[in-house]
């Protein structure tokens, strides 16, 4: 089936499943935009971050950024640098971004993670298993990434 799909539309159907999973959490993530363009980017999903947790809080990030890749190789650490820069361009207003990737992610994707959260902020890395998992288990995503999600971006394998 892959081979007779396009990558934009293998892209966005992820975008599409990715949308509707953070639509379980509103009003406290609001998707601003699907595909958000500006002269020099795409984000394929931009939030709105109302969680009122303290962990969410402490975050500072009233933005999120997601970046979603639905090809057949696992995310690089070149895929991972582009979407930091897009973090790093909005300042103080996102500190937060959640990669997700159907294929999983390179060694150096997942070893670069640990990095950029001691210096600026963090990125989940959300692989094609892990959103089964959630489905499969009706687990809210914000309680997936404040476990298994938050050990993976600190650098547990």
């Amino acid at each position: 089936m892959k081979e007779s799909t396009t990558t934009k539309a293998r892209g966005d159907a992820l975008e599409l499943l990715v949308d509707a999973l953070l639509r379980t959490e509103e009003p406290q993530l609001q998707v601003i935009e699907r595909n958000f363009r500006t002269r020099e980017e795409e984000i394929d999903v931009l939030l709105s971050n109302g969680l009122a947790d303290p962990f969410w809080i402490a975050q500072s990030s009233p933005l999120i950024l997601i970046e979603c890749k639905n090809k057949d190789e696992k995310a690089s650490v070149v895929d991972l640098r582009v979407f930091e820069s897009k973090i790093d361009d909005r300042g103080a207003v996102c500190k937060i971004g959640i990669f997700v990737s159907m294929s999983g992610f390179a060694k150096t994707f997942l070893d670069r993670l640990k990095t950029f959260q001691g210096e600026k902020g963090i990125i989940f890395a959300l692989s094609g298993d892990d959103l089964k998992q959630l489905i499969d288990t009706k687990t809210r995503i914000t309680d997936w990434l404040r476990g298994p999600g938050l050990l993976r971006a600190m650098g547990k394998s």
